[in-house]
This record gives structure tokens, sequence and C-alpha cells, in this order.
């Protein structure tokens, strides 16, 4: 098992950077492939993912930084995040290599803190007073 500051700075970055196992499976692929740009049908040839699943995932993770994407048809993605989130991410890639059940754990504690934030939001905007009350 993953000791506990090892296990929480993974947790932590999965939290802010990888949603779910989709995101990391295009990540690998991209990190795989280095420097190379990688269309979208190539990811697609390479995973089990839909090709709206890669698309939908592609642009969430370009917008996170984790990934460039070239203006010209067909367009050529690649793991490209700043120097820090490159080292992160070879961790957690080499964790999710060697145990990806323990990976697997993490993205699910952190889905379930995602719902359980959101949950507890939407209640506490039910109460949320709206402007000045008239009284007529």
């Amino acid at each position: 098992m993953l000791e506990s500051t090892e296990s929480e700075t993974l947790k932590s970055f999965l939290a802010d950077h990888v949603e779910d196992l989709e995101e990391l499976v295009i990540l690998e692929v991209l990190q795989t492939r280095g420097a190379v740009g990688t269309t979208l049908a190539s990811v697609a040839d390479t995973t089990p993912l839909s090709v709206e699943t890669i698309r939908v995932n592609l642009e969430k993770l370009a917008a996170r930084g984790l990934v460039s994407c070239s203006v010209l048809e067909p367009a050529e993605y690649r793991f490209e995040p700043p120097e820090g989130l490159r080292e992160q991410f070879e961790r957690v890639l080499a964790r999710y290599r060697a145990e990806p059940m323990s990976v697997l754990m993490l993205l699910s504690a952190n889905a379930i803190e995602r719902v359980r934030n959101a949950a507890l939001r939407t209640f506490a905007d039910a109460f949320r007073l709206g402007g000045p009350k008239s009284n007529g």
C-alpha cells in the first residue's frame, strides 16, 4: 500500500488535475508519446474509449493546462504540463502501473469528495436568502 504522505500527495495531485480514469488513460497515452503530437484518432486506436469521450476529456485537460493542442487539422495533442506537474504526474503514472487499484481508490475517493461538496453547496444554496424582501 501507499505510504500516507505519498498517498496524500498523489490524491491531492489527482484532485487538482485528473478527475477520472478516462483522463488518466488519455494522459498516459500522450505522456508515452513524448514531444510527438498525437491525433484524437490515434488515442482512440490505443484506448478502449470512444472518440467523443476522448474529445471531451482532451478539452478538459487542455483547459487545465496539462495538454496542448495544435490549430492545424487534424489537431495534434501533446502532454505539456508545467514542469512541476510533469514530475508529479510521472509519480502518479508509476504508481498506477505498479499498483493500479491504489490509484483507482484515490480517484474514487476524490470523486466521492466532489459529490459530497456539490451536495453541501446545493443544500447551503437552498437556504440562501435572495435580495431584499418586499412587504407586499
